[in-house]
Protein backbone atom coordinates (compact mmCIF):
# COMPACT_ATOMS: atom_id res chain seq x y z
CA UNK A 1 0.00 0.00 0.00
CA UNK A 2 1.35 3.17 -0.97
CA UNK A 3 2.13 6.57 1.46
CA UNK A 4 -1.44 7.65 0.05
CA UNK A 5 -3.13 4.16 1.63
CA UNK A 6 -1.66 4.02 4.88
CA UNK A 7 -2.61 8.30 5.77
CA UNK A 8 -6.22 7.02 4.43
CA UNK A 9 -6.35 3.67 6.67
CA UNK A 10 -4.81 5.94 9.15
CA UNK A 11 -7.45 8.80 9.41
CA UNK A 12 -9.71 6.22 8.86
CA UNK A 13 -8.78 4.55 11.86
CA UNK A 14 -8.54 7.49 14.29
CA UNK A 15 -12.21 8.35 13.27
CA UNK A 16 -13.68 5.24 14.61
CA UNK A 17 -11.88 5.55 18.06
CA UNK A 18 -13.24 9.12 18.09
CA UNK A 19 -16.56 7.86 16.96
CA UNK A 20 -16.36 4.31 19.11
CA UNK A 21 -15.39 6.79 22.55
CA UNK A 22 -18.42 9.48 22.48
CA UNK A 23 -20.55 6.77 22.33
CA UNK A 24 -18.95 5.37 25.36
CA UNK A 25 -18.80 8.78 26.56
CA UNK A 26 -22.48 9.44 26.20
CA UNK A 27 -23.64 5.84 27.40
CA UNK A 28 -21.53 7.02 30.70
CA UNK A 29 -23.07 10.05 30.87
CA UNK A 30 -26.65 8.81 30.40
CA UNK A 31 -25.95 6.12 33.59
CA UNK A 32 -24.55 8.77 35.67
CA UNK A 33 -27.92 11.15 34.94
CA UNK A 34 -30.12 7.87 36.30
CA UNK A 35 -31.49 8.55 39.82
CA UNK A 36 -30.05 5.77 42.36
CA UNK A 37 -32.42 3.75 44.04
CA UNK A 38 -32.16 3.99 47.81
CA UNK A 39 -33.59 1.07 49.38
CA UNK A 40 -33.07 2.05 53.06
CA UNK A 41 -34.72 5.41 52.29
CA UNK A 42 -37.94 5.68 54.55
CA UNK A 43 -39.58 9.15 52.70
CA UNK A 44 -43.17 8.58 52.39
CA UNK A 45 -45.25 5.25 52.62
CA UNK A 46 -44.37 2.16 51.12
CA UNK A 47 -45.96 -0.56 50.64
CA UNK A 48 -43.49 -2.95 51.56
CA UNK A 49 -43.05 -2.31 55.22
CA UNK A 50 -43.98 -0.67 58.41
CA UNK A 51 -43.20 0.57 61.70
CA UNK A 52 -42.53 -1.30 64.55
CA UNK A 53 -41.67 0.81 67.94
CA UNK A 54 -39.98 3.24 65.64
CA UNK A 55 -38.12 0.45 63.53
CA UNK A 56 -38.70 0.10 59.50
CA UNK A 57 -40.06 -3.67 59.08
CA UNK A 58 -41.00 -5.84 56.00
CA UNK A 59 -44.26 -6.65 55.80
CA UNK A 60 -45.19 -10.36 56.13
CA UNK A 61 -46.65 -11.74 52.85
CA UNK A 62 -50.27 -12.40 52.39
CA UNK A 63 -51.80 -15.36 53.89
CA UNK A 64 -49.89 -13.96 57.46
CA UNK A 65 -50.11 -11.99 60.34
CA UNK A 66 -47.09 -10.38 62.19
CA UNK A 67 -46.98 -12.43 65.52
CA UNK A 68 -44.05 -10.59 66.33
CA UNK A 69 -42.16 -7.31 64.87
CA UNK A 70 -38.44 -6.97 63.37
CA UNK A 71 -35.81 -6.06 65.97
CA UNK A 72 -33.71 -5.03 63.50
CA UNK A 73 -34.62 -2.52 60.42
CA UNK A 74 -35.08 -3.43 57.29
CA UNK A 75 -36.06 -6.71 58.34
CA UNK A 76 -39.39 -9.41 58.56
CA UNK A 77 -40.50 -10.26 61.83
CA UNK A 78 -42.06 -13.62 62.82
CA UNK A 79 -45.06 -14.31 60.51
CA UNK A 80 -47.53 -16.55 61.16
CA UNK A 81 -50.54 -18.33 59.12
CA UNK A 82 -53.94 -17.13 58.34
CA UNK A 83 -56.55 -20.50 58.66
CA UNK A 84 -58.68 -21.18 55.69
CA UNK A 85 -62.57 -20.50 56.46
CA UNK A 86 -61.64 -18.45 59.30
CA UNK A 87 -59.42 -15.42 58.45
CA UNK A 88 -57.02 -14.01 56.36
CA UNK A 89 -54.63 -11.13 54.77
CA UNK A 90 -55.47 -10.20 51.08
CA UNK A 91 -52.10 -7.77 50.93
CA UNK A 92 -48.76 -7.80 52.65
CA UNK A 93 -49.18 -6.98 56.36
CA UNK A 94 -47.98 -5.78 58.86
CA UNK A 95 -51.17 -6.01 61.10
CA UNK A 96 -50.74 -8.41 64.09
CA UNK A 97 -53.70 -10.67 64.00
CA UNK A 98 -55.74 -11.72 60.17
CA UNK A 99 -59.03 -10.21 59.32
CA UNK A 100 -61.90 -12.25 59.84
CA UNK A 101 -63.79 -14.49 56.68
CA UNK A 102 -67.20 -12.83 56.03
CA UNK A 103 -70.38 -14.58 56.27
CA UNK A 104 -73.03 -14.44 53.24
CA UNK A 105 -76.28 -12.79 54.28
CA UNK A 106 -78.98 -14.82 54.06
CA UNK A 107 -79.83 -13.18 50.70
CA UNK A 108 -76.63 -13.79 49.06
CA UNK A 109 -75.09 -17.22 47.69
CA UNK A 110 -71.50 -17.91 48.32
CA UNK A 111 -69.11 -18.01 45.03
CA UNK A 112 -65.89 -19.20 46.50
CA UNK A 113 -64.95 -19.81 50.35
CA UNK A 114 -62.55 -18.31 52.33
CA UNK A 115 -58.78 -18.95 51.77
CA UNK A 116 -55.80 -17.71 53.77
CA UNK A 117 -55.28 -15.04 51.13
CA UNK A 118 -58.78 -14.01 49.88
CA UNK A 119 -61.74 -13.21 51.77
CA UNK A 120 -64.93 -15.04 51.00
CA UNK A 121 -66.68 -13.91 47.65
CA UNK A 122 -70.60 -13.83 48.16
CA UNK A 123 -73.14 -12.47 45.69
CA UNK A 124 -76.72 -11.80 45.26
CA UNK A 125 -79.22 -14.95 45.13
CA UNK A 126 -81.19 -15.19 41.26
CA UNK A 127 -83.84 -12.15 41.45
CA UNK A 128 -82.03 -9.93 43.12
CA UNK A 129 -78.98 -7.54 42.80
CA UNK A 130 -76.79 -5.49 43.96
CA UNK A 131 -74.57 -2.60 42.15
CA UNK A 132 -70.89 -2.55 42.75
CA UNK A 133 -70.71 0.74 43.21
CA UNK A 134 -72.91 0.90 45.80
CA UNK A 135 -72.62 -0.23 49.63
CA UNK A 136 -74.65 -3.92 49.46
CA UNK A 137 -76.11 -3.62 52.76
CA UNK A 138 -78.73 -6.06 50.82
CA UNK A 139 -80.19 -6.88 47.79
CA UNK A 140 -82.71 -5.70 45.37
CA UNK A 141 -85.30 -7.13 44.08
CA UNK A 142 -85.26 -6.95 39.77
CA UNK A 143 -87.49 -5.27 38.00
CA UNK A 144 -90.32 -8.18 36.96
CA UNK A 145 -91.31 -7.13 33.82
CA UNK A 146 -90.63 -3.63 31.56
CA UNK A 147 -93.52 -0.84 31.13
CA UNK A 148 -96.01 -0.92 27.88
CA UNK A 149 -93.66 -1.02 24.93
CA UNK A 150 -90.26 -2.32 25.96
CA UNK A 151 -88.87 -5.12 26.60
CA UNK A 152 -85.86 -6.47 28.45
CA UNK A 153 -82.77 -5.47 26.78
CA UNK A 154 -80.33 -6.92 28.66
CA UNK A 155 -81.61 -9.65 32.30
CA UNK A 156 -81.43 -9.10 35.78
CA UNK A 157 -78.04 -10.43 37.13
CA UNK A 158 -76.37 -10.22 40.53
CA UNK A 159 -74.66 -6.73 39.82
CA UNK A 160 -77.36 -4.90 37.56
CA UNK A 161 -81.32 -4.65 37.51
CA UNK A 162 -82.65 -6.08 34.15
CA UNK A 163 -82.45 -2.83 31.20
CA UNK A 164 -85.67 -2.04 29.71
CA UNK A 165 -85.53 -0.99 25.89
CA UNK A 166 -88.55 0.04 23.03
CA UNK A 167 -89.79 -2.61 21.63
CA UNK A 168 -89.87 -2.88 17.51
CA UNK A 169 -93.73 -2.81 17.37
CA UNK A 170 -95.90 -0.73 19.68
CA UNK A 171 -95.04 3.02 20.49
CA UNK A 172 -91.11 2.86 19.97
CA UNK A 173 -91.28 5.69 17.48
CA UNK A 174 -91.83 8.26 20.47
CA UNK A 175 -88.06 7.12 21.07
CA UNK A 176 -86.67 8.23 17.30
CA UNK A 177 -88.74 11.67 17.64
CA UNK A 178 -87.37 12.60 21.22
CA UNK A 179 -83.94 12.14 21.01
CA UNK A 180 -83.57 14.86 18.21
CA UNK A 181 -85.57 16.89 20.00
CA UNK A 182 -83.88 16.80 23.26
CA UNK A 183 -80.52 17.48 21.04
CA UNK A 184 -81.82 20.84 19.79
CA UNK A 185 -82.85 21.93 22.78
CA UNK A 186 -79.32 21.29 24.44
CA UNK A 187 -78.02 22.86 21.00
CA UNK A 188 -80.04 25.86 22.01
CA UNK A 189 -79.05 26.12 25.45
CA UNK A 190 -75.51 26.12 24.85
CA UNK A 191 -75.92 28.64 21.62
CA UNK A 192 -77.77 30.94 24.04
CA UNK A 193 -74.91 30.30 26.95
CA UNK A 194 -72.58 30.98 24.74
CA UNK A 195 -73.66 34.49 23.65
CA UNK A 196 -74.41 35.36 27.19
CA UNK A 197 -70.64 34.45 28.25
CA UNK A 198 -69.17 36.46 25.01
CA UNK A 199 -71.35 39.37 25.91
CA UNK A 200 -73.43 39.22 23.32
CA UNK A 201 -70.14 39.98 20.55
CA UNK A 202 -69.11 37.44 18.42
CA UNK A 203 -65.46 36.53 19.52
CA UNK A 204 -66.56 33.24 21.59
CA UNK A 205 -63.16 31.63 22.53
CA UNK A 206 -62.89 27.93 23.80
CA UNK A 207 -63.03 29.03 27.54
CA UNK A 208 -66.31 30.28 27.05
CA UNK A 209 -67.39 26.61 25.39
CA UNK A 210 -65.82 25.05 28.07
CA UNK A 211 -67.71 27.02 30.86
CA UNK A 212 -71.10 26.15 28.85
CA UNK A 213 -70.39 22.28 28.87
CA UNK A 214 -68.56 21.50 32.12
CA UNK A 215 -70.02 23.70 34.63
CA UNK A 216 -69.76 21.69 37.26
CA UNK A 217 -71.68 23.82 40.13
CA UNK A 218 -74.51 26.02 38.66
CA UNK A 219 -74.03 28.55 42.06
CA UNK A 220 -70.61 29.05 41.56
CA UNK A 221 -68.74 30.45 38.00
CA UNK A 222 -66.06 28.02 37.15
CA UNK A 223 -63.04 30.60 37.42
CA UNK A 224 -64.24 31.06 41.50
CA UNK A 225 -63.15 27.58 42.01
CA UNK A 226 -59.73 27.02 42.87
CA UNK A 227 -57.45 24.50 42.12
CA UNK A 228 -56.99 24.33 45.55
CA UNK A 229 -59.44 25.35 48.34
CA UNK A 230 -58.27 28.19 51.29
CA UNK A 231 -56.51 26.82 53.78
CA UNK A 232 -58.22 26.21 57.11
CA UNK A 233 -57.30 26.23 60.58
CA UNK A 234 -59.07 25.54 64.29
CA UNK A 235 -60.71 28.19 66.19
CA UNK A 236 -60.01 29.78 68.99
CA UNK A 237 -60.66 27.60 71.72
CA UNK A 238 -61.52 24.50 70.01
CA UNK A 239 -61.38 20.72 70.91
CA UNK A 240 -59.42 20.17 67.97
CA UNK A 241 -60.05 16.28 68.25
CA UNK A 242 -63.77 16.80 68.24
CA UNK A 243 -63.42 18.94 65.05
CA UNK A 244 -61.13 16.43 63.47
CA UNK A 245 -63.14 13.83 64.10
CA UNK A 246 -66.16 15.51 63.23
CA UNK A 247 -64.97 16.47 59.96
CA UNK A 248 -64.57 13.03 58.67
CA UNK A 249 -68.05 12.48 58.42
CA UNK A 250 -68.50 15.57 56.36
CA UNK A 251 -66.02 13.35 53.91
CA UNK A 252 -67.50 10.84 54.26
CA UNK A 253 -70.84 12.35 53.23
CA UNK A 254 -69.67 14.20 50.30
CA UNK A 255 -66.90 12.37 48.78
CA UNK A 256 -68.42 10.43 45.72
CA UNK A 257 -68.59 6.88 46.39
CA UNK A 258 -66.66 5.50 43.23
CA UNK A 259 -63.15 8.10 44.45
CA UNK A 260 -63.46 6.97 48.14
CA UNK A 261 -61.23 3.78 47.48
CA UNK A 262 -58.82 6.16 45.24
CA UNK A 263 -59.09 8.99 48.20
CA UNK A 264 -57.68 6.32 51.16
CA UNK A 265 -55.19 4.91 49.05
CA UNK A 266 -53.87 8.28 48.05
CA UNK A 267 -53.55 9.19 51.66
CA UNK A 268 -51.64 6.00 52.09
CA UNK A 269 -53.99 3.36 53.59
CA UNK A 270 -52.95 -0.29 52.82
CA UNK A 271 -55.60 -2.53 51.28
CA UNK A 272 -55.29 -4.57 54.64
CA UNK A 273 -56.28 -1.37 56.55
CA UNK A 274 -59.04 -0.92 54.47
CA UNK A 275 -60.45 -4.19 54.61
CA UNK A 276 -60.28 -4.27 58.11
CA UNK A 277 -62.07 -0.75 58.49
CA UNK A 278 -64.61 -2.94 56.16
CA UNK A 279 -64.75 -6.01 58.40
CA UNK A 280 -64.95 -4.44 61.82
CA UNK A 281 -68.15 -2.41 60.50
CA UNK A 282 -69.39 -5.18 57.84
CA UNK A 283 -73.03 -4.04 57.69
CA UNK A 284 -72.45 0.04 58.07
CA UNK A 285 -70.65 1.85 55.30
CA UNK A 286 -70.45 5.26 56.96
CA UNK A 287 -68.99 3.68 59.79
CA UNK A 288 -66.27 1.99 57.52
CA UNK A 289 -65.36 5.32 55.86
CA UNK A 290 -64.77 7.34 59.36
CA UNK A 291 -62.72 4.18 60.37
CA UNK A 292 -60.71 4.46 57.34
CA UNK A 293 -60.03 8.11 58.34
CA UNK A 294 -59.15 7.55 61.82
CA UNK A 295 -56.70 4.95 61.08
CA UNK A 296 -54.75 7.75 58.41
CA UNK A 297 -54.95 9.96 61.71
CA UNK A 298 -53.79 7.73 64.18
CA UNK A 299 -50.69 7.13 61.58
CA UNK A 300 -50.50 10.97 60.64
CA UNK A 301 -51.13 13.07 63.73
CA UNK A 302 -49.51 15.49 62.74
CA UNK A 303 -51.27 15.69 59.48
CA UNK A 304 -54.60 18.27 59.28
CA UNK A 305 -57.29 18.94 57.57
CA UNK A 306 -56.00 20.51 54.70
CA UNK A 307 -53.90 17.47 53.61
CA UNK A 308 -57.42 15.97 53.32
CA UNK A 309 -58.17 18.89 51.17
CA UNK A 310 -55.27 18.78 48.71
CA UNK A 311 -55.77 14.75 48.45
CA UNK A 312 -58.86 15.23 47.02
CA UNK A 313 -57.49 18.35 44.41
CA UNK A 314 -54.74 15.99 43.73
CA UNK A 315 -57.19 13.25 42.04
CA UNK A 316 -59.11 15.52 40.40
CA UNK A 317 -62.18 16.29 42.80
CA UNK A 318 -61.33 20.21 43.32
CA UNK A 319 -65.02 20.96 43.27
CA UNK A 320 -65.41 18.23 45.96
CA UNK A 321 -62.66 19.85 47.88
CA UNK A 322 -64.42 23.16 47.53
CA UNK A 323 -67.81 22.40 48.49
CA UNK A 324 -66.02 20.36 51.61
CA UNK A 325 -64.63 23.32 52.46
CA UNK A 326 -67.56 25.34 52.55
CA UNK A 327 -69.09 22.92 54.74
CA UNK A 328 -66.82 23.09 57.76
CA UNK A 329 -66.99 27.19 57.67
CA UNK A 330 -70.53 27.16 57.88
CA UNK A 331 -70.59 24.22 60.88
CA UNK A 332 -67.84 26.26 62.63
CA UNK A 333 -65.71 23.74 62.83
CA UNK A 334 -62.51 25.25 60.88
CA UNK A 335 -61.91 29.15 60.12
CA UNK A 336 -60.56 30.10 57.27
CA UNK A 337 -56.57 30.10 58.03
CA UNK A 338 -55.20 33.39 59.14
CA UNK A 339 -52.59 34.94 56.39
CA UNK A 340 -48.93 35.81 57.99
Amino acid sequence: MGPGGEASGHTARKSLDSMLLMIVLLAVSHTDSLPLRNDRDTSGTSEDYYSHHGIRCRRCPAGTYVEEGCAKPDTQGTCVPCSDGFNYSEHPTGLPHCLSCRRCREDQEEVSPCIRTQDTVCRCKEGTYCPPEHPCEVCLTCTPSCPPGQDFKLPCNSTSNGQCGPNNYGHGWIGWISVPAVLILLGLGVYLCLRNRSGGGNSITHTHIYRCLFKLDPRREDSDIPLLPARLSFPEGADRERNFSQAFYVFEKLVPFTYWAQFVRTLGLTGNEIKEAEANNHRNAKEQRYDMLSTWHMHNPNRDVNCLLETLCSIGLQTVAQTITDNLLESNLFVRHAQS
